[in-house]
């Protein structure tokens, strides 16, 4: 279920987004959606690296496995 927004754009924006041929509704959902994306990208990208430097405490892959497995769980619930 979607919901209506209203957002201010200054007469540069509208004049740029009039030349534009899609909707203007169109042009702010997929500028919403790159901006998500990549915020979200960027937090993922965290995890992985605090991942990484996880496994490499770890004295052998197995039990970097383990202790990934065991953080996993956790957080999950």
């Amino acid at each position: 279920m979607g919901r209506t927004v209203s957002i201010y754009l200054d007469d540069e924006f509208l004049d740029i987004l009039k030349r534009q041929d899609k909707s203007m509704s169109g042009i702010v959902k997929e500028a919403l959606r790159v901006y998500l994306k990549t915020a979200e990208r960027k937090e993922n990208f965290g995890k992985v690296i605090e991942s990484a430097e996880k496994i490499g405490m770890s004295k052998d892959f197995k039990e970097a496995e383990r202790e990934w497995l065991k953080d996993r769980e956790r957080d999950r619930w």
